[in-house]
C-alpha cells in the first residue's frame, strides 16, 4: 500500500508592472491564458537551466490532470572486455497533479515528494516561472501560495513565550469570490492605491507583541486559504527566538492507495483540499 502526500497551491494572475502588453481582461480570459501557458503537454527550461516537462493526460470540465517532471542525469558504469566506460542517462521523475481553473477555485493540487528536490516554497516558485514564460506575453504573471491548516498559526502563537514580529503579505483583491473582513479591506486599499499586493508588519523588540485573535483571524484565514503568506517570530519555551513561515507549514494530505497512479487518487486529494477553502 503506497502512502502519497499532496499539497494544495492556489494561484493568482496579476498584471505585470510596466509591461507594454498589459490590458484589462475578464477573469475567464486570463484563466484561458493560464491554461494555454501551463496546462499543455510542453517542455520548459528555467533561467537556471533546470528542465521540466508537463504532460496533461486528461481534462474533465475545469479540472486538468497530469504530471510535472524534472530532468536529472545520473551516471552508470559499464564493463567491457577491455575497459570500464562511463555512461550518462536521463531520468524524469514526476509528480502527479490536478489543477482546477474555475474562477472561484484556482487550485493546483500536486503530489509532494521530498526526493524531488524542492521545498513547497521553491516548487511554487518553479511552477510560477514555467507559467510566466508565456503569460508575460499577455502582460500578466502567476503566483502560487500554499494552503495552510487553520490551526497552525494559532498553535505557534499560543505555544510561544512571546511574539517579536508578525507579518502578512496578501494578494489584493481576492480573486476567489470570498467575502471576509480582510477581503473587503484589501478591496478598499486597491481602490485607493491600485496595488496588487499588501503587506502588514508588526514588531515589538521585547517580544511583547499582542496578537488579538478577533482582529487577526480574518487575515490569517485569507492567507491560509491561498491568498498570501505570513511569518511570525516568537520566543520559544527555551527562551530562543524562532521564526515560522506559512510556506514551511503547508497543509499536506496523505492518501493510501494500492495503485499509486490514478485519477481517483487525484480527485480525492482535490476534494480534501476544497474542504479547507
Amino acid at each position: 500500500m503506497d502512502q502519497l502526500k499532496f499539497v494544495g497551491l492556489r494561484f493568482f494572475l496579476v498584471p505585470v508592472e510596466d509591461s507594454l502588453f498589459t490590458k484589462p481582461a475578464a477573469e475567464n480570459e486570463k484563466l484561458e491564458w493560464f491554461r494555454d501557458a501551463f496546462l499543455q503537454s510542453r517542455d520548459f527550461q528555467t533561467k537556471r537551466g533546470t528542465e521540466f516537462a508537463v504532460r496533461v493526460t486528461k481534462v474533465e470540465g475545469s479540472q486538468h490532470f497530469g504530471k510535472i517532471s524534472r530532468k536529472r542525469i545520473f551516471e552508470r558504469h559499464q564493463k567491457t572486455p577491455s575497459d570500464i566506460k562511463d555512461l550518462r542517462e536521463e531520468d524524469w521523475p514526476y509528480l502527479q497533479f490536478v489543477c482546477d481553473v474555475s474562477p472561484k477555485v484556482q487550485l493546483l493540487v500536486t503530489e509532494y515528494k521530498s526526493g524531488f528536490g524542492f521545498t513547497v516554497g521553491s516548487l511554487a516558485e518553479a511552477l510560477a516561472e514555467l507559467a510566466n514564460q508565456r503569460l508575460f506575453n499577455h502582460g500578466y504573471a502567476s503566483t502560487y501560495e500554499p494552503i495552510v491548516g487553520k490551526e497552525t498559526f494559532w498553535n505557534i502563537v499560543e505555544a510561544s513565550e512571546g511574539v517579536y514580529a508578525l507579518s502578512f503579505h496578501l494578494a489584493s483583491p481576492n480573486l476567489f469570490g470570498a467575502s471576509s473582513t480582510a477581503n473587503e479591506s484589501l478591496r478598499q486599499l486597491q481602490k485607493l492605491y491600485n496595488n496588487n499586493r499588501a503587506a502588514i508588519s508588526l514588531y515589538n523588540d521585547k517580544g511583547k507583541l499582542k496578537v488579538p485573535k478577533e482582529q487577526i483571524e480574518s487575515y490569517r484565514e485569507y492567507a491560509d486559504k491561498g491568498g498570501g503568506d505570513w511569518k511570525v517570530t516568537i520566543q520559544t519555551k527555551k527562551r530562543r527566538k524562532r521564526s515560522y513561515k506559512s510556506a514551511d507549514k503547508a497543509l499536506k494530505v496523505t492518501i493510501e492507495a494500492e495503485d499509486g497512479e490514478s485519477l481517483e487518487i487525484l480527485k480525492d486529494a482535490m476534494r480534501q483540499f476544497l474542504e479547507h477553502l
